[in-house]
């Protein structure tokens, strides 16, 4: 094994111990939390376990307050009082290793001073070792080194077996360390030095040892494959015999000879015959190995097997069992004695695998990793029960059959799935409660991704799944004209509604040149409002056809502007206040200020375009306030009362901050067993990011809910596949992840009740929190 990959599976290793570690943590640990103690941090190399004189920082998580560190230069250690029960977060860092960043729950220490240790993985590595023997100079196949740290008296040993024949390992700068290096047939050779710049590659030549030696190996007669086995060898110059036992890893026993007389071996191993051997060494010269190879004979053991229903406990027909020898990786023959009843000979007593088929039960395969009681097993097969679903494809508007171009359907539980082409519907086979993924493309429509999750499921029951395609969207122009004249108009603002869809904004897309379009769907029924300096409100419902192109929309002159009128109040008494409003618009960069009027105190702004306008109220000895208003409709009652809270005469009114005001930003929906977003939902979501981005202290809570339908486990994923959709949404827009926290509830919190498909649809929901406030 190359040191690179050795580094990448000791690292896999460790990042698994963690993990199951935290598991464990998690299930048993039970912490006194709130109590304070000190914990060491120590740094070490993944590869030698040297400790490292690393740069680290350790984070509280749910603070996010840095904890201070206390370094001890003499033992590489960091000292930091930490509370129980608590989650931190440790990162380490040093030059030539990667960086390592690891998050725990601290337990109540078990001794006065806990120590964590955090493995570092070396970017590459600065010392490289050799061994060669020392007449030859050629490099030796087989060898051990051991480093030893002389500061410290750590040790690492490395073996040698590959191809390279080297140690590759990262060492710190100024530290003096001992190499001693071993090998079969030599001398220990030993070296000390301190590890600087120039320094980066060491030769250990070794000195052959006079005695010659014999290598012995077990394998198999018929392959000739190394097998694990025992090892007995009886020598004149040795008082007591030699023992040993090798593996497949390590199938090499080796002797030592000081003299002609001949050796006397006896070899064992499971499944296989004994063998005694006479070894002749009389020709062996001093340092020279030689190798033996004892051949055992495979002994046979007979292994029963039965096949049982699971339910009824009674013999089963049309049986087919299939048995595969994993140490050989051959499958043996079977042979039927009975009903259904087996026999096999094994040359193994372990490690092989029972395969059972039988018409209408499910396929067993059981792995056999010790030797069952009197070589009989019994096999419990279970009848196979299934269910068919059946998709079928319509028009959304419609519902009429379509005939797709394609239909995948992937089970949740399969990595494989089934393609559907030219035909209506589809029909699959499951064979327990399943959650499908079907994409489906049709000419002419819109490609779509949808969920089918089966809530329950019931032997020989035809499940059925519709398929709702809209019509693929054209790129229509918006053209708008002085009715009079005929000449274009410049809008300052579009709103654009699919009428059947909860009145769902459609984007309107502007170029540079002062054109317009939208992407939309033949055959809907839309509603466009459109707001231009010295015109009035357009306002038109209109259906797509489906090779239109261009909407030309007539504008008549008018002199009226869109006011907009603001009251003060006290939040208490209800009193009129004397008060002003700034009112901007980001998109338009439009702003304007008025104060409210004596003795009516309202305060009237014209406002130029439909859109999102943000509010600052002010009023004398009152606290400030910062609300948005998103003028959106034609319909839409531009007045608004404003409630403001009295400051405390007490109060220092220059420590007094905004209070920021919570927006309705929870009507974003999902299509039903999906966490695909409905179009209604987008211009919400850039609302929300909008108002994150403008104030970068801001930080929300994104929950996700779902309606009754379904199995709860299965909604309460969904519910959090929702939320993350939303978070990953933000992400992309530019909002920092530390900003955001999403979590699913499933249908356990319902807006609504679930009487209705209409109350289902508001539960299928996202709701946003302001953690702030």
């Amino acid at each position: 094994m190359k040191q690179t990959t050795l580094h990448k599976y000791i690292k896999f290793l460790l990042s698994l111990s963690h993990l199951i570690a935290f598991i464990g943590y998690a299930q048993n640990s039970q912490p006194t939390v709130g109590k304070a103690y000190p914990l060491l941090l120590q740094a070490e190399d993944v590869q030698n376990h040297f400790v490292l004189p690393a740069d680290m920082e350790l984070v509280h998580k749910a603070s996010g307050k840095i904890i201070a560190l206390q370094y001890n230069a003499t033992a590489m250690q960091y000292q930091a009082v930490v509370t129980a029960g608590e989650t931190y977060d440790v990162r380490v860092s040093m030059k030539g290793y990667y960086a390592q960043r690891e998050f725990f729950v601290s337990e109540t220490p078990k001794d006065n001073k806990p120590l964590k240790v955090i493995k570092l993985d070396p970017t590459t590595s600065n010392v490289i070792i050799n061994a060669v023997d020392a007449v030859s100079n050629l490099p030796l196949k087989m060898w051990r080194a051991t480093l030893t740290e002389l500061h410290t008296g750590r040790s690492s040993t490395f073996l040698v077996d590959t191809p390279e024949g080297v140690v590759r390992t990262q060492l710190v700068e100024g530290r003096k360390y001992r190499i001693d290096v071993l090998a079969n047939t030599y001398e220990t050779a030993k070296q000390e030095f301190v590890k600087d710049v120039n320094n980066q590659e060491f030769t250990l030549k070794l000195t052959a040892r006079k005695a010659a030696f014999v290598t012995l190996k077990a394998v198999e007669a018929e392959s000739t494959l190394p097998i694990a086995a025992k090892f007995k060898v009886i020598s004149r110059q040795k008082k007591k015999p030699i023992e040993g036992k090798t593996s497949l890893e390590a199938p090499n026993f080796t002797v030592e000879v000081l003299d002609q007389s001949p050796l006397a071996v006896e070899v064992e191993a499971e499944g296989f015959a004994p063998v005694s051997q006479q070894i002749d060494v009389r020709n062996l010269q001093s340092g020279e190995v030689k190798e033996v190879a004892i051949p055992l004979k495979t002994t046979l053991f007979p292994l029963s097997i039965r096949v049982l229903d699971a339910d009824t406990k009674k013999t089963v027909e049309k049986v087919l069992v299939k048995v595969t020898d994993f140490a050989l990786s051959e499958v043996r023959p079977v042979t039927k004695t009975g009903k259904s009843e087996f026999s096999v000979l094994m040359k193994h007593r372990q490690n092989f695998e029972i395969m059972v088929r039988a018409d209408g039960y499910n396929v067993l395969t059981q792995n056999i990793d010790k030797w069952p009681e009197k070589g009989q097993i019994t096999m419990f097969v279970s009848k196979r029960r299934h269910a068919t679903v059946l998709f079928s494809v319509v028009d959304a508007s419609t519902g009429k059959a379509i005939k797709v171009q394609q239909m995948s359907v992937k089970p949740q539980s399969n990595t494989d799935k089934e393609l559907f082409n030219d035909c209506t519907e589809a029909e699959v086979v499951a064979y327990n409660k399943e959650v499908f993924t079907i994409e489906t493309t049709a000419e002419g429509y819109q490609p779509k991704q949808s969920t089918f999750n089966m809530a329950d499921f019931e032997n020989g029951k035809k499940y059925n799944y519709v398929i709702r395609l809209d019509k693929s969207l054209l790129k229509v122009a918006i053209k708008a004209i002085d009715k009079k004249n005929q000449e274009p108009v410049s809008i300052g603002s579009y709103a654009l509604y699919d009428v059947k869809e909860a009145n769902s904004q459609i984007a309107v897309e502007r170029g540079d040149d002062g054109s317009a379009y939208a992407m939309l769907s033949p055959e809907k029924n839309y509603r466009l409002e459109m707001v231009a300096q010295g015109y009035e409100r357009f306002v038109q419902n209109f259906t797509m056809g489906a090779a239109q192109q261009q909407l030309v929309c007539p504008m008549i002159r008018s002199g009226k502007t869109l006011m907009l009128t603001i009251s003060l109040r006290d939040s208490v008494s209800h009193k009129p206040l004397e008060g002003s409003v700034t009112a901007t618009n980001a998109e338009h960069t439009w702003e304007y200020e008025k104060k409210a009027v004596a003795g009516s105190m309202e305060v009237k702004i014209p406002l130029p375009n439909l859109g999102l306008y943000q509010l600052a109220i002010t009023a004398k000895g009152y606290y400030n306030r910062q609300t948005t208003l998103a003028v959106n409709a034609v319909e839409q009652v531009l007045s608004q009362v404003v409630f403001l809270s009295k400051i405390p005469k007490d109060l220092d009114v220059q420590a007094v901050q905004d209070l920021p005001t919570v927006p309705a930003w929870n009507s974003i929906y999902f299509e039903q067993s999906s966490f695909q977003l409905q179009a209604s939902s987008y211009p919400i979501l850039d609302e929300l990011a909008a108002r994150l981005l403008s104030d970068k202290q801001l930080k929300i809570d994104i929950i996700g809910h779902t309606d009754n339908v379904g199995d709860p486990k299965l909604n309460l994923a969904l519910a959090e596949n929702r939320a993350r959709v939303i978070f990953n949404y933000l992400v992309n827009k530019g909002i920092h992840e530390s900003r955001l926290f999403f979590k699913g509830y499933g249908g356990q919190r319902p807006a609504v009740p679930n009487d209705s498909e209409d109350n289902k649809k508001k539960n299928r929901r996202v709701e946003i929190k302001l953690r702030n406030l």
